[in-house]
């Protein structure tokens, strides 16, 4: 609906913003909206989708978004089949209050019912609070994405 799309736009810009916050180097503030209606049904649209917000009076406090992601099987690759959380939010006023738990509890439901046996993610290593969450709910590293910076001449 309507009103859903606007309170996950409002939620996705709370979002954005704590990104600004731990990264600014990679994520910059901007004023537009963070997603547009046609963003939002495109999140939700088919069966390998799913947006599921935690709404409290009316207001999203939190959010999870996952994708059905089907690796099929290459001279080198094994086929396999996996939900990407490609993103996941609690306003901070209601973090540590169980939302972050329900919300993920929700997205292990829906993997369930979809026959999906692992969830896959990325976070910003110097998001400390994501990766904390994570680990506490049985997530562990399997590859490092490194960089390095380089001094001009």
């Amino acid at each position: 609906t309507r009103k859903e799309s606007s309170a996950a736009s409002d939620v996705y810009k709370r979002q954005d913003l704590y990104h600004v916050g731990i990264d600014p180097e990679r994520v910059k503030e901007y004023t537009d909206i963070p997603r547009t209606p046609e963003q939002y049904y495109a999140y939700i649209s088919g069966d390998k989708r799913v947006l599921l917000l935690a709404m409290v009076e009316d207001v999203a406090v939190g959010f999870v978004n996952m994708i059905i992601t089907n690796i099929q099987e290459k001279v080198m690759r094994v086929g396999r089949s996996f939900a990407f959380l490609d993103n996941m939010f609690v306003s901070a006023s209601y973090r540590d209050r169980g939302v972050g738990s329900d919300l993920f509890e929700s997205a292990l439901d829906w993997c369930k019912k979809n026959g999906i046996r692992k969830i896959k993610l990325q976070a910003y290593s110097s998001n400390k609070s994501a990766l904390k969450f994570y680990n506490a709910k049985g997530f562990s590293s399997f590859m490092h994405r490194m960089e390095l910076d380089i001094e001009a001449e």
